[in-house]
């Protein structure tokens, strides 16, 4: 090998090392930019996970109110289905 081989070379590989750098820089660029994405999908799912909260805190007062008004309906029932034998067996004695 005689030195414009050598220098050939050498050329080809600055070459290739060019190319691989301007593509380590893109690849760079593309991570920031998934970065920057992660870092506002975070503060959206912060944002959703305090709306969730807050949703489910406002269900609780439902959910025992639903629980409650079971209650009274069944309380109801009872007394209706109470009255209504009460009213039949004196109804039968008639």
């Amino acid at each position: 090998m005689n030195l414009n081989d050598v220098a050939s070379s050498l050329a080809r590989i600055e070459n290739k090392i060019d190319k691989v750098d301007v593509k380590i820089d893109k690849v760079d660029e593309r991570q920031d930019s998934t970065d920057k994405h992660l870092a506002v999908y975070n503060e959206q799912l912060k944002v959703h996970i305090s709306g969730v909260k807050d949703m489910r805190a406002e269900l609780v007062p439902m959910i025992k109110l639903k629980e409650q008004s079971k209650g009274a309906v069944r309380a109801i029932g009872w007394v209706v289905t109470t009255v209504l034998a009460i009213t039949g067996i004196w109804w039968s004695t008639l």
